[in-house]
């Protein structure tokens, strides 16, 4: 009878394991936030609430345990809101996205979309300093259907001639829209480079 070996497995190698597939980041992509192994962040509204409303959630996501959640509560001509991928304090020193060259991010809206269309810019530290804002539904026409979209811009249509933007010191998304007196939702999650 053939004898079997069982070799003892190294807890060192089986915690890598466990490190290496807790973050989804690689090589070719820079998880942003996604919620779980990056999850820190903070977000922000205008107007002020209380109509309108920014916060993580764990009921509606795209992966993993939680994503993003804006609400507007009864329309308005012109809503606006962030989420950074830092907190607020310390003064963040941004993310170098210069060696990447598309941004991916996760999004779903309720459905119908009560917004026209959803215009979405980087903005870098220090304070808000804006690239081009674009509009998602040049991405994707269908966004607005209510189902998970996974929105991919090239990094360089953000760029515009003037622009205080530094892609060296990225550190958050903006969107905005006119609702024009409709309530609606925005769910946003894994937001990420690649290169």
């Amino acid at each position: 009878m053939k004898k079997i070996h069982i070799f003892p497995v190294c807890g060192a190698f089986i915690l890598c394991l466990a490190l290496m597939g807790c973050s989804r980041s690689s090589p070719s992509e820079k998880i942003l936030w996604n919620g779980e192994s990056e999850n820190k962040g903070a977000g922000w509204v205008s107007p002020q609430p209380p109509d309108l409303k920014i916060e993580t959630q764990s009921e509606i996501v795209h992966s993993g345990v939680s994503a993003v959640h804006f609400h507007c509560k009864e329309g308005h001509y012109w809503v606006e809101w962030g989420w950074r991928w830092f907190p607020f304090w310390p003064p963040a020193q941004g993310t170098d996205l210069r060696p990447y060259h598309t941004l991916t991010f996760a999004m779903k809206t309720s459905s119908p979309l009560a917004a026209k269309d959803i215009k979405v810019r980087l903005d870098s530290a220090p304070g808000l300093l804006k690239s081009k804002a674009i509009s998602i539904k040049d991405y994707d026409p269908q966004y607005g259907d209510g189902n998970w979209h996974v929105i991919k811009i090239p990094l360089k249509d953000f760029n515009m001639d003037g622009m205080k933007y530094n892609p060296a010191r990225a550190d958050e998304l903006f969107f905005g829209t006119s609702a024009q007196h409709q309530a609606f939702d925005f769910y946003l999650d894994d937001i990420a480079v690649q290169r």
